[in-house]
């Protein structure tokens, strides 16, 4: 653990170097702000063992820097949503009993890794930084518990992209955990009487946990295309699908997103 630590540690520090180095180059930076129609699944063993599954919107705003060198991104997503217990395959009850609302902060960064090819493909390696919170509440009169987790890590990835025409740019993204942070308290129930655990902020850091790949897993899927409108707009729609493994706590908590979304670029 201690050797995958450092090795994580020295690709972060090599990441922020090179951004420093790359601030003299030619740049195209970009303010760009977006919606997506989201659905996801989750299981969290700590409360049911069924799985949930609902739909929300996703609010994603941010910044995206373009050099002949480099792409970084800056990004906040906020998620909000509902859902419900999945009984059979296929089939879930018609009441919402879950919500599920979501943060995320993100920073990628990738360096090109092929040689000067404006009409093939434009190949990049690097990573993404990423903070989480998220709250997730059993709204059942019955059954009302409420809790949240913190999750912060590093994936490595790469970010693919290729010109179509003169008007249209397709990127790839795929990235998956290098090294995570995890932080999941107990579920705090309403009334007193039903309380599981009490919250504390001593038990709070004592639930964190670091991880790799064999307790936690993230792998994040990002499909996009990109039409210049003006020379100072952009129009982006994508595609993008997160699946989330975490067994840093006794019981699994395990979700899937799906971003269906639409943002609107503009120069700075």
């Amino acid at each position: 653990m201690k050797r995958i630590k450092k090795t994580v540690l020295s690709i972060f520090i090599a990441i922020w170097a090179s951004v420093l180095v790359a601030q003299e180059l030619p740049r195209q930076t970009y303010f760009f702000m977006g919606i997506a129609f989201s659905s996801f699944k989750t299981k969290d063993e700590a409360h049911s063992p069924l799985t949930y599954k609902g739909s929300g919107l996703t609010f994603r705003v941010g910044f995206e820097e373009i050099n002949p060198n480099f792409v970084a991104r800056f990004a906040a997503n906020i998620s909000v949503g509902g859902a419900s217990p999945k009984l059979k395959p296929r089939q879930t009850t018609g009441q919402s009993s879950f919500s599920l609302n979501n943060i995320d902060i993100l920073y990628s960064h990738y360096r090109r890794i092929n040689g000067e090819n404006t009409e093939g493909w434009q190949n990049y390696a690097g990573g993404t930084f990423y903070f989480t919170f998220d709250t997730r509440a059993y709204t059942l009169p019955s059954n009302n518990l409420n809790g949240f987790q913190i999750n912060m890590g590093l994936n490595g990835g790469v970010f693919l992209n290729k010109n179509i025409g003169s008007d249209w740019r397709f990127n790839y993204e795929p990235n998956a955990t290098l090294l995570a942070y995890s932080i999941r308290p107990n579920y705090i129930g309403l009334p007193e009487t039903e309380q599981i655990g009490r919250f504390s902020l001593k038990s709070l850091l004592r639930s964190g946990r670091f991880a790799t790949v064999n307790r936690f897993f993230r792998f994040q899927n990002r499909f996009s295309f990109d039409q210049q409108v003006k020379e100072w707009r952009q129009n982006r729609f994508y595609y993008a699908w997160d699946w989330t493994n975490n067994q840093t706590a006794a019981a699994l908590l395990q979700s899937v997103h799906s971003h269906l979304g639409y943002e609107t670029l503009f120069k700075l």
